[in-house]
């Protein structure tokens, strides 16, 4: 519960799988009420992306790795927020460098998430996203004091 609604993490996944690009999202609600997700893309959608785009690549890691892919991601990202309530948009998000697998353990052979091995297999991203959360919000409090300070009592 944030702010009086409750956020839906499936809802939010579901709406962010709703891009063409978006094969999966592991929406994490963090204490702060941060929205964060990780997000494994559409292999056989971003790669016809890129031949579409002359952008060359190797392999999925190196693929989603792209900067303009990165972009398109983004402005996806972007454009789906605003299908969302204000406390459940997305804050941070970060591209899966490889696509899932029952094998790594964090996803069934039914193409479930298994959440308790997320924190663990993607630390490394989910702490980028939580120190990005962190920066964002301790400018916006610089900006309001600065504000502040600024305006005659």
């Amino acid at each position: 519960l944030h702010g009086g609604l409750k956020i839906n993490r499936q809802r939010i996944a579901s709406t962010l799988i709703g891009s063409n690009y978006i094969s999966e999202s592991i929406v994490l609600v963090r204490e702060s009420g941060a929205v964060l997700s990780l997000l494994e893309l559409d292999f056989e959608a971003i790669s016809g992306l890129a031949r579409d785009r002359n952008i060359t690549y190797t392999s999925y890691s190196n693929l989603v790795q792209n900067r303009e892919i990165v972009r398109l991601v983004s402005g996806e990202v972007q454009a789906l927020n605003q299908c969302l309530e204000a406390p459940e948009r997305i804050q941070s998000f970060r591209i899966i460098p490889f696509e899932l697998d029952p094998e790594q353990g964090t996803i069934t052979c039914a193409r479930r998430v298994i959440d308790s091995k997320i924190n663990d297999a993607f630390r490394d991203l989910i702490a980028e996203m939580d120190r990005e959360c962190d920066a964002r919000s301790a400018s916006t409090i610089e900006e309001d004091e600065e504000e502040r300070r600024g305006k005659p009592s």
